[in-house]
């Protein structure tokens, strides 16, 4: 179930857990120092709520949301000095389990097939994808303008949610989808910098979990849009319709403000 209906509200609990990891992680392994270096004492616990959580989310199924929740686990893995080495196994492994997702599952092995070759099947498994590649190729270098696109016309699915960029690059064309990607990469690159500023190890983790997890969502929804990696359902950060993701992503960013803050007064009484 990747919707929770209370009557006079609906929301998405995945979009919750993404964010509630990030700020577990950052104290857990601030908490952790030296010690994630370690397998058993380090890093396996921290792993164990990982997966368990992505277990929980891939019974909704939600595998987009998996893989955004796991890349950001490993990233802060990453960040806080766990071993090379285990990061390495645990990324093989990662990858052989996603490829067993994919094929055991008809669903996910017609998105696969659908990847590799969506001409094969136009108007079946490869409609989706042929049709997003028809509305970034129709915006060319400067769009068709605002509001006159033609694919979000009964012809791509979900163009306010999962496909609204390649709305966006009809509309705007090239230049406006690579002034989008800017924007997201200076803001990325501003949170990973005010991490780097934090003088305490949470507020680094912290900022820099966010980060990772603002830029996973972006890339991943991007590459289904323009056909570089399988259909999954992620939202576009701050572009895609959806309460519950924009709520939460608003959050994310506010936090990274307050350390910002933070850090400016730690600076000033210096």
């Amino acid at each position: 179930m990747r919707w929770i209906d209370l009557g006079f509200v609906q929301f998405q609990p995945s979009e919750f857990v993404k964010f509630a990891l990030v700020v577990y992680l950052a104290s857990a392994l601030s908490n952790k120092g030296e010690k994630i270096k370690e397998l058993y004492r380090g890093l396996a616990p921290l792993l164990g709520v990982v997966l368990a959580v992505c277990f929980l989310i891939m019974k909704q199924p939600d595998l987009g949301s998996v893989l955004v929740i796991y890349g950001t686990a490993l990233a802060m893995f990453f960040l806080s000095g766990a071993s090379l080495i285990h990061l390495g196994v645990l990324a093989a492994l990662s990858v052989a389990a996603i490829l067993f997702l994919s094929v055991f599952q008809p669903y996910r092995m017609a998105r696969l097939l659908a990847f590799l070759n969506p001409w094969s099947d136009p108007k079946g498994i490869g409609y989706h994808i042929i049709q997003s590649l028809i509305a970034v190729g129709s915006g060319g270098i400067f769009g068709m303008g605002i509001g006159l696109s033609r694919q979000k016309f009964f012809y791509i699915p979900q163009p306010h949610t999962d496909f609204i960029f390649a709305v966006v690059c009809e509309e705007i064309g090239l230049i406006g989808a690579c002034v989008l990607i800017a924007a997201f990469l200076f803001l990325v690159s501003r949170c990973f910098r005010i991490g780097a500023q934090c003088s305490d190890r949470y507020g680094y983790l912290l900022a820099c979990g966010f980060a990772v997890s603002l830029c996973l969502q972006a890339a991943i929804n991007m590459g289904v849009v323009t056909g570089l990696v399988p259909t999954t359902g992620i939202p576009l950060p701050f572009i895609s319709y959806g309460g519950t993701s924009l709520v939460l992503t608003l959050f994310s960013v506010g936090v990274v403000m307050n350390i910002s803050s933070r850090n400016a007064r730690d600076r000033a009484q210096r």
